[in-house]
């Protein structure tokens, strides 16, 4: 339900007049290495021991926040790399600012042609060469006094001064800036092409010099990144007239000019005197407008809430009821949390039915995850999906109830040891009621439903177990009806990480396919009991990807040997092989390979023969000038500082 044009009229006129008084807060953040939560890896970027592993020919690693940048912000950066290891490097590092707008964002990481970025710092290892451009014009260029070959580890800086318009970046071997900059230079209209919000990040590419020979990395293993670190600091513009100032001529005391001076004086006292009260009054009123019609806005859309769910079997309770059932929403009571907010386990004083409470955080994009998941799941009527029981929408809670899932998720069953203890694992049989139920579930929403229905965030903490450990899928919060007549393109790119799809985290495109990669990942961990990424060890820094492990050992044709060693050897070989190779069929990295869900659900049950799977990973190369949703690479914090601990990107389709 949208807003009032007049409350939309108001709200613009109360941020015009407070507008001159907002200031851009500073942003800081240091990674003196890095894990999967602190950046956004795209292309061939992957970690390597704690550092940051970006390959030619195409690689970035981005922070995954856009950071504000008002036109007057200064900011220094300083990282430290290790250069290729190859006496003719062909790659190049670059440090990016990325407006925080998918056309702008839009460029070819394979050239560097034709681009318009707010700056771009380019270190080329085979010239040892530092270059500056902002805009696609070149601002400076100049040789680095340091060896950029060979593995060397090289500490950069970049210092932009918006005080003086100087742009400065500094090379080194040691762990000091120098005194001397490898190029300064005049950066005035740099700051004309921030973006309100912008992105950092590294991008590796390989030099035109590279040739054309097909095989542009040449052996070069391109950039490491080591550490990094980065802060802006705002200097708001200075009012002159707010200035304390002395002017020789002001002593000079001549009687006509003394008069004048007194009559305007006393002008300027009664302009205050009028000026000073109104806009406080002004804005009272129209702070008071707002208000007003933000509560009747919201009441309105309770009731639009309410009107959907007459419809439907739910039913609205009462804010009193679900408050006393949760005994005030007891922290004792949690039993999961998400991108939506927190689930309580709930209790009806007097029937004593157990049920799960999602209450929503406070936030406009609770509201339009609520709406969206009250209008989906309401309308879906499958065994294997969570069935919704009711809703509130009350004293600015919104809240959905649930049937009660008493066995938890199946992240839980699959991952059973906590620090405190351990559980039972989860047995084959019913590993195998669990991958099928769900591979129903999917088939309905993509193919029986009378819309189809993306879901965009399969995974298992999604999926729930009830006391006979029957599969429930739920958490709908980012699903969305597909519109045949709208395109599928999402403005941001989401889901969490390790159960994306390649297209989906690097275009924004949610499909069907997108889903049913995501289940393939689900698959996999259910077969594997490994989670999507993990470290390789538990004291190693080092990460696996299930995806590329199950696939490697396919290649070796050692499939088995990414069996669950908790079952014992207690599982039937021929559907864990089935169950592996449609794992890995669904998982391939060019959608169009992948299999629809029906099929999927045939092969699993083994009513269909098996899709051919590739002995090794195919590669995915994207088409030059496709596009890439920087916009889109957000993560989801539960904290607001910008350097809390990143576990998920969220999306929004409008």
């Amino acid at each position: 339900m949208a807003p009032p044009p007049s409350l939309l009229a108001a709200a613009a006129v109360l941020v015009l007049v407070l507008l001159p008084t907002a200031t851009a807060s500073p942003v800081a953040f240091s990674f003196p290495s890095f894990s999967l939560r602190n950046l956004t890896l795209l292309g061939g970027a992957s970690l390597r021991a704690a550092a940051v592993s970006l390959p030619p020919p195409s690689s970035r690693a981005i922070f995954p926040l856009p950071l504000p940048f008002p036109r007057n912000a200064s900011f220094s950066t300083s990282f430290v790399f290790a250069s290729p290891d190859s006496a003719k490097p062909n790659s190049t590092l670059s440090f990016l600012l990325l407006p925080d707008d998918p056309l702008s964002a839009a460029t070819d990481a394979s050239s560097s042609n034709n681009r318009s970025l707010p700056l771009e710092v380019a270190f080329d290892a085979s010239r040892s060469l530092v270059s500056a451009s902002s805009g696609g014009a070149d601002v400076a260029a100049g040789g680095a006094a340091v060896d950029m070959r060979n593995g060397n580890e090289v500490g950069s800086w970049v210092v932009y001064d918006a005080s003086r318009r100087r742009l400065e970046v500094f090379v080194s071997h040691a762990s000091l800036r120098p005194p001397a900059p490898a190029i300064s230079a005049d950066a005035d209209g740099l700051a004309a092409r921030f973006a309100e919000f912008m992105f950092v990040g590294f991008e590796v590419t390989s030099s035109s010099s590279s040739g054309s020979n097909g095989n542009s990395s040449g052996g070069d293993g391109g950039f490491l990144i080591q550490s990094w670190s980065f802060q802006t600091s705002g200097m708001p513009a200075v009012d002159p007239a707010s200035r304390s100032s002395h002017n020789v001529s002001e002593s000079v005391e001549t009687s006509p000019e003394l008069d004048v001076r007194k009559d305007g004086r006393r002008r300027r006292r009664l302009a205050l005197g009028l000026g000073i009260p109104l806009p406080i009054v002004f804005i009272g009123a129209v702070t008071v407008f707002v208000v007003m019609s933000l509560r009747n806005w919201r009441s309105g859309f309770k009731e639009g809430l309410g009107a959907k769910a007459a419809v439907g079997e739910p039913r609205r309770y009462t804010y009193q009821n679900l408050f006393s059932a949760t005994k005030g929403f007891d922290p004792s009571l949690v039993v999961g949390s998400g991108g939506f907010g927190t689930v309580y386990k709930a209790i009806c004083p007097r029937s004593g039915v157990t049920y799960a409470v999602k209450r929503s955080k406070q936030s406009r994009e609770s509201y339009n995850e609520f709406s969206s998941e009250l209008t989906i799941i309401a309308d879906l009527k499958h065994p294997n999906l969570v069935q919704l029981q009711g809703w509130c929408a009350e004293k600015d809670e919104l809240l959905l109830v649930y049937e009660f899932m008493s066995n938890g998720s199946l992240d839980m069953a699959l991952h059973p040891c906590s620090d405190a203890e351990c559980h039972v694992p989860l047995s084959w049989a019913r590993r195998y009621n669990v991958a099928v139920g769900i591979a129903c579930a999917v088939a309905y929403l993509h193919e029986e439903h009378d819309k189809q229905v993306i879901h965009r965030d399969i995974k298992c903490s999604n999926i729930l177990l009830d006391s006979h450990f029957n599969p429930r899928l739920g958490d709908f919060g980012l699903a969305r009806l597909k519109d045949p007549n709208t395109s599928p393109r999402s403005t941001l790119a989401a889901g969490t990480v390790g159960y994306l799809a390649p297209e989906y985290l690097q275009m924004g495109k949610a499909t069907e396919k997108s889903d049913v990669y995501s289940y393939g990942v689900v698959l996999l961990e259910i077969c594997t009991g490994r989670r999507p990424i993990e470290r390789a060890a538990p004291d190693s820094m080092n990460m696996v990807n299930v995806v590329d492990w199950v696939w490697n050992l396919h290649s070796k044709s050692k499939l088995l040997d990414a069996v669950d060693p908790t079952l014992n050897g207690e599982y039937d070989g021929g559907q864990m092989m089935r169950f592996l190779l449609v794992g890995l069929s669904c998982v391939n990295p060019f959608s169009e390979e992948r299999p629809v869900m029906r099929t999927v659900l045939d092969m699993l049950e083994g009513n269909s023969g098996l899709l051919p799977v590739p002995r090794k990973k195919p590669l995915l190369v994207f088409v030059p000038n496709a596009p890439i949703d920087l916009e889109g690479i957000v993560s989801e914090c539960n904290q607001s500082t910008v350097s809390s601990d990143l576990y998920e990107l969220k999306i929004d389709i409008n």
